[in-house]
């Protein structure tokens, strides 16, 4: 046997035979799919790496592959304890506006959950209502880490304690300190983290459907969910979806870290325009009969382009919301154009997707009503501010879709903790209708258009009768 690779090997002939010298090069453990099957170093550029890029080739990276070890510690959250007492920081490249690398994000969140379950334990035993907003905040860190698991079911019941959490606060404390205090840092943790739970039931619904499955994805286990999900982002129309959801997860540094009293107003035309194209694309043209059902144009809505879209306009928003430079950004932007409240647009889009197009998985009662708790302090905020008139078009077009949605789940009988909510955003629609001069359903219909509508609702005659009672009211009331 020869003792190298590059010896010289004498064949019988007497002639010395040249042998091809293998190149040497560092092994690149983290490398694109493509240069391992390849057998050459991958820079581990993302999305693309270089290699890929020269010889135009699809850059595909492998799922991330937890070690054993760090897969039980989560399993024992809070009861095993890996590491020494010392005082919990979040690492310096957590601090960063972007990680270099999403699979330690995704691990390091893994690995955290075990101390937040213990920090949770702690606050819960001192009952202390001023921890009200750290318990929150932390809850809502452990439902986006046992969504990049796969478990929807336990995020879910972390959602539900966070609203439960609340109505346990509001009914103990006399004063309006505590709410002052934690609200307005908190709302952005929930609503971010149920938007982007609900995005992805949502598209594994439809991913289930495709497959022939029936059963509800929210109880699947978390290695089946998390297989599910790696085989739809490898396909073309997963490609999309897949982008967007590395890119919110990068951004999860930005927010949780945010020290801020309050959430900056975002631009609405990027946020706005998404919507405006998925009613053009997905609801009107459809909603007449045709051979395609109603699940099918929701499945092709969520494995396309415009879904992207859509979700990386509220990323990109809510991001420019926390931005330290903030200022400095929208300075450069055209100084006439609209903003307003990040939440208040999130919660709208999601009972927009919900209730008029239907393009969105039902809520859950209890994340539900938080939701639309949410939505109710932020609306009236926003109707505090100087610039309300001149966003009343906005903030009808907000209440309005409230109002609907509250029509459908007081059916259902979810309303019953909450029986206050349906007046308040019914007298919200009242006054903005009053504000824009709106004396019939044409008028109001203009306005809804002007935001985002569909120009062929099927429903007009059930929401018109729901507008116009809502105006009979005031009508009794004076």
């Amino acid at each position: 046997m020869a003792e190298n690779a590059t010896e010289t090997m004498m064949p019988k002939d007497g002639k010395p035979a040249k042998v091809r010298q293998r190149r040497a090069h560092t092994r690149s453990r983290m490398g694109c799919a493509e240069c391992k099957a390849r057998r050459v170093r991958c820079d581990e550029q993302r999305p693309t790496c270089q290699n890929c890029i020269k010889s135009k080739r699809i850059c595909e990276y492998p799922p991330v592959k937890i070690p054993l070890r760090e897969r039980r510690i989560l399993e024992r959250a809070g009861v095993a304890q890996p590491w020494e007492p010392t005082p919990w920081d979040a690492s310096t490249s957590s601090k960063q506006p972007e990680l270099p690398n999403t699979p330690s994000l995704v691990r390091q969140l893994i690995l955290s959950a075990s101390k937040k379950n213990l920090d949770l334990k702690e606050w819960f035993a001192k009952g202390d209502l001023t921890l009200s907003a750290a318990i929150t905040k932390q809850m809502a860190i452990l439902a986006y880490t046992e969504v990049c698991r796969g478990d929807f079911q336990m995020a879910e019941k972390h959602l539900n304690a966070i609203y439960a959490l609340s109505r346990h606060t509001e009914e103990q404390v006399t004063t309006g300190i505590i709410t002052r205090l934690y609200r307005p840092l908190t709302d952005p943790e929930t609503i971010r983290t149920s938007t982007f739970m609900h995005g992805i039931t949502t598209t594994l619904d439809g991913t289930s459907r495709a497959a022939g499955l029936t059963e509800a994805k929210t109880g699947s286990s978390s290695s089946d969910a998390i297989r599910r999900i790696n085989n739809w982002h490898t396909t073309d129309s997963g490609h999309y979806f897949h982008t967007i959801t590395l890119k919110a997860i990068r951004m999860f540094p930005v927010t949780s870290n945010y020290k801020g009293e309050k959430l900056e107003d975002i631009p609405l035309t990027r946020v706005l325009q998404g919507l405006r194209i998925l009613t053009r694309n997905f609801y009107d043209g459809h909603s007449k009969p045709s051979p395609r059902s109603p699940h099918q144009i929701q499945d092709d809505f969520w494995q396309s382009e415009t879904t992207a879209m859509l979700y990386d306009g509220l990323i990109e928003a809510h991001q420019n919301s926390v931005s330290k430079n903030h200022k400095s950004k929208t300075d450069t932007c055209n100084k006439s154009e609209q903003k307003a409240s990040w939440i208040g647009l999130a919660v709208a889009t999601e009972l927009y997707l919900e209730q008029v197009v239907v393009l969105w998985r039902p809520f859950t009662r209890d994340n539900y009503l938080y939701t639309m708790r949410i939505f109710q302090r932020d609306l009236s905020y926003a109707l505090q501010k100087p610039d309300a008139p001149q966003l009343a078009e906005l903030l009808f077009w907000q209440s309005f879709v409230a109002v609907l949605s509250l029509q459908m789940h007081e059916k259902q009988g979810d309303l019953a903790k909450e029986p206050g909510i349906r007046p308040y955003f019914e007298g919200v629609v009242r006054n903005q209708s009053q504000i824009l001069g709106l004396k019939t359903w044409k008028d109001a219909k203009a306005a809804l258009l002007r935001i985002a509508w569909p120009c062929d609702f099927t429903d007009d005659s059930h929401v018109k009768g729901i507008w116009e009672a809502v105006m009979v009211d005031e009508a009794v009331a004076n």
